[in-house]
């Protein structure tokens, strides 16, 4: 069965079952937090699929904030998007560095992270959870954090259309 990206919020509640009122949760004995806000951008059937890791804090505030202030079109890759571009242009992916790309209206691209939901590690000098990724790497060596990984894949990447041919 294919099916075709949403481009917004998303309401996923796959790794939140035993918590269904919960937004927030640790993992593998605290050293990772995930917040309940998956989203993706763009084209919703994408010929390429753009994936980070996961939200980052940036990204995680901005999620936060986009219902009262920001737009969620601004969420995705927010602070890296200069960079991004520059490397999606190297290898002749897109021409500008145009946010319309991450708009609905976008035609060939589709936004968003392996893991939908924000994941992040403990910073165990600063005692905060870090969006960095390597703070959030380790998780994926958890046995614990497979079942995520799993989801988000079965979820969200592993339906897409015949369109899409390349994931980043």
């Amino acid at each position: 069965m294919t099916k075709l990206l949403k481009h917004g919020q998303l309401s996923c509640r796959t790794c939140w079952k035993s918590q269904p009122n919960e937004n927030r949760q640790t993992i593998c004995g605290g050293k990772f937090q995930m917040i309940n806000d998956p989203g993706a951008w763009g084209c919703s059937d994408p010929s390429v699929l753009i994936l980070g890791i996961s939200k980052g804090n940036t990204q995680q505030s901005a999620m936060a904030e986009h219902k009262s202030a920001s737009s969620f079109d601004d969420v995705a890759f927010k602070g890296a998007r200069q960079r991004l571009y520059q490397i999606l242009s190297e290898v002749n992916l897109v021409q500008d560095g145009s946010d319309d790309l991450f708009r609905e209206s976008s035609e060939q691209i589709g936004w968003g992270s392996l893991i939908r939901c924000s994941l992040t590690g403990l910073n165990t000098k600063t005692n905060t959870f870090s969006g960095d990724s390597n703070f959030v790497l380790g998780a994926f060596d958890q046995k614990e954090s497979s079942s995520i990984v799993e989801n988000c894949i079965q979820q969200h990447v592993a339906t897409l259309t015949e369109r899409t041919k390349l994931i980043i």
